[in-house]
């Protein structure tokens, strides 16, 4: 293995000779050293080498920059806009970051507790012919010694074929005739046993006869597009030489075939890619191909964690670990439920509607339900529950005796590891190592990410939401845009860049900044780059965002789409009630509420009555007041017509947010 140290910036490589260039960037390791200072002149250093080479490639080492927030602890946040220019770079290049196993940070540098960051600075890039020479690329995080930085070992080599092959079933199947006729045939076979054994047995027996279906009547769909293209190129030369009508429908014939194979091609690309948005005539293997080799990669599994803590790596430890694993959970013991928890819980279904929930469901909703299903994804539960209480050691002992009784009447576990706790952000550490004790839960600082959605304490900071911009930079990270049309740029993004943040943007308003940042990482992706430059911007993405019928493409805006979701936002909190609005109106909004307080009086004696009122809003600044004699036979009566008379007064003068105040408990009982 060929060892290279090229000191100060990498265009030192550009003074080799192209073929010197070929054979160092094609070796297994390439250690690049850089001077502070030449972070700017190292990126288009990158981007010049990789526009000479047309070969496999892998860099590695220290870049001295982060491609996501996540990957720094401690100082001061990181800002997505610091990692542009290197992000910009690799996507320039067509590179994609291998991944790692071991520890997450590379570099520390070494101060006390308070003052000590963490950074993962060192990462191995490869581009997508290296990816297609060797499929199975791994880097290791080794142990520090003696340096700030980590260094890794990079194994690479050819994905071995030995491999089981499991039955899959291919949507591109439907499109063929004789496909029903199969199904049909296997699902007819008599099968004696309980439904369940049938259904299994059925469905083991028609993935046995599709696979020989596919096998022997179809074959290669990937060999049949070949074959057929070169009958068309055939045919298509000998209509040139002779130009017969009989040639030329042979010609369109073949054609239509041709055609057949190759939607059939692009459907089990589009499968295996999962892709779920494609625009029709936007046929690029090329581009499935770079994503079907990125999943791949994603998918494989270097090490494993077994029951005892311990990492365990190799093919055969990692599978009888994962046999193991699962031998034990599906072999546990019939937990013994305690459902006394549930009888806090009030009656509400009635004995008719528990009659309707017990009822089998037909035929026709089952189809309906199991046909709405995605084909390609499967739903989950997602079981996060949020408690708010006290910090006093008594309240938290409560809480955690509440979770236990959960755990015992639904047979539930709680994963401590995943479940922390926060407290306000000036908590003094022997609290908060009091709140563990008692919880045996760790704490969380703010602030933290929750559901996809930025929460924190204080004013809205750009550093909360960089996480919209870092889903977006990953996602583009395996794209490869430049092999795309500007047709397949625009279906993602806005079917798919664009539906990254609408989570983030359902429960807050970002600043500007981030639309601005986000919008201009569509337009680099939408534009592109050539010979390492960028291409000419043909129309501002102010004018991108227009409908197409006033000279846009069709893209929404990201601040517009932020306003539509805030006033969505706006219209629930206003309009339909909700335990949180009621909260939040409760807490920060200024109530208008006015109070209305009414009395009346009666005197046996003379048999004189009388009433009265007065309205104040809510700063007890008097609105209005009302006085005058009556007649009645009682006080009880005379606070009555008080009551009455001064709720038509406050609806005659539209003061209908009103909280009227009695003397007479009677009354009050009468009105509700």
């Amino acid at each position: 293995m060929d060892k290279f140290d090229v000191s100060g910036k990498i265009t030192t490589l550009l003074q080799l000779l192209p073929m010197q260039i070929n054979k160092l960037l094609s070796s297994s390791k390439m250690i690049v050293v850089m001077r502070e200072g030449a972070i700017q002149d190292l990126w288009n250093s990158l981007e010049q080498v990789n526009s000479i080479i047309s070969e496999p490639w892998c860099i590695g080492g220290d870049f001295n920059a982060i491609m996501d927030p996540d990957e720094k602890i401690g100082g001061k946040p990181h800002r997505m806009y610091k990692s542009l220019d290197f992000i910009n770079c690799l996507d320039n290049c067509g590179a994609r970051d291998v991944g790692f196993t071991g520890p997450k940070f590379t570099w520390c540098n070494n101060r006390r507790p308070k003052e000590r960051i963490w950074k993962r600075l060192d990462r191995v890039f490869i581009n997508d012919l290296w990816a297609q020479r060797f499929q199975d690329n791994s880097v290791r995080h080794l142990v520090r010694t003696g340096s700030d930085h980590r260094p890794f070992l990079m194994k690479c080599s050819k994905l071995s074929q030995d491999r089981p092959n499991y039955f899959r079933f291919l949507n591109c199947w439907v499109k063929i005739l004789d496909f029903y006729e199969v199904v049909k045939e296997a699902w007819d076979i008599p099968v004696h046993g309980n439904d369940m054994w049938r259904l299994q047995f059925k469905l083991k027996t028609l993935s046995r006869k599709l696979t020989h279906w596919s096998r022997h009547d179809i074959g290669d769909i990937h060999k049949q597009v070949t074959i057929w293209e070169e009958k068309v190129q055939n045919l298509e030369e000998f209509d040139i030489n002779h130009n017969t009508a009989a040639g030329r429908e042979e010609v369109n014939k073949v054609h239509a075939k041709y055609t057949k194979w190759m939607g059939l091609h692009d459907s089990i690309l589009r499968q295996k890619a999962h892709i779920k948005c494609f625009k029709e005539g936007d046929k690029n293997s090329k581009y499935f191909h770079c994503l079907l080799r990125n999943n791949r990669s994603k998918l494989q599994i270097k090490r494993i964690k077994n029951n005892k803590g311990k990492w365990v790596q190799n093919k055969e430890k990692i599978a009888k670990v994962t046999v193991k694993h699962f031998e034990a959970l599906f072999n546990l013991p019939e937990p013994v439920l305690d459902h006394n928890i549930l009888e806090c819980i009030p009656k509400v279904i009635t004995d008719l509607d528990n009659t309707k929930l017990s009822k089998l469901p037909l035929q026709e909703e089952i189809k309906e339900a199991v046909f709405s299903l995605s084909a390609n994804s499967t739903a989950g539960p997602d079981d996060d529950i949020e408690i708010f209480s006290s910090r006093g050691t008594k309240s938290i002992k409560l809480v955690m005796k509440q979770i236990k009784k959960y755990e015992l009447s639904s047979g539930q576990k709680v994963n401590n590891e995943e479940s922390f706790f926060l407290t306000a952000p000036k908590a003094s550490a022997t609290r908060i190592n009091k709140m563990r004790n008692s919880s045996g839960f760790m704490d969380k600082k703010f602030s933290f990410t929750y559901l996809g959605c930025p929460i924190y304490v204080g004013r809205k900071k750009i550093k909360y939401i960089d996480i919209m911009v870092s889903k977006v930079i990953i996602r583009l990270g395996g794209w490869q845009g430049k092999i795309l049309s500007y047709g397949g740029k625009k279906v993602l993004i806005k079917h798919v860049l664009q539906a990254l943040p609408t989570y983030t943007l359902a429960a807050l308003n970002p600043p500007k900044t981030i639309f601005k940042l986000l919008e201009r990482h569509f337009a680099n992706f939408f534009w592109g780059v050539h010979q390492r430059q960028k291409k000419y911007l043909w129309s501002s993405w102010r004018n991108l965002c227009y409908p197409e019928a006033e000279g846009g493409i069709g893209i929404r805006s990201m601040e517009e789409q932020s306003m539509i979701l805030a006033t969505k936002r706006w219209w629930r909190f206003r309009y339909i009630p909700s335990l949180w609005a009621a909260f939040l109106k409760s807490k920060y909004c200024i109530s208008t509420t006015k109070k209305w307080a009414s009395d009346g009086s009666f005197i046996s004696t003379n048999e004189s009555a009388g009433m009265g009122g007065v309205l104040r809003n809510e700063k007890g600044d008097f609105v209005l007041a009302f006085s005058c004699p009556i007649r009645c036979a009682s006080n009880l009566e005379a606070e009555a017509m008080a009551a009455k008379h001064g709720m038509n007064i406050c609806c005659q003068k539209n003061h209908s947010n009103f909280i009227l105040e009695l003397d007479s408990l009677a009354i009050v009982e009468m009105i509700n």
